[in-house]
């Protein structure tokens, strides 16, 4: 019985979620605009800040950043 219950709340809560999101779901199937691009570009920058950990010349730095994104 109380499993039942527990897939019950979750099927409530999922049909909650899309009832508060569906436009920005439906969007996203409409227009297939993503933000992925800028999530790649987020994460390779913060992969360099990882791999330059204690690199003091912020200039140095900056242009690494501008060299891998391009």
């Amino acid at each position: 019985m109380e499993r039942n219950d527990n897939k019950c709340t979750l099927i409530l809560a999922c049909a909650n979620t899309y009832r508060h999101w569906s436009k920005e779901i439906l969007n996203a199937f409409k227009y297939r605009y993503t933000d992925g691009p800028t999530e790649g570009f987020n994460n390779k920058i913060k992969v360099l800040k990882r791999v330059s950990y204690g690199v003091r010349n912020f200039h140095r730095f900056r242009n690494r950043i501008l060299h891998i994104t391009n």
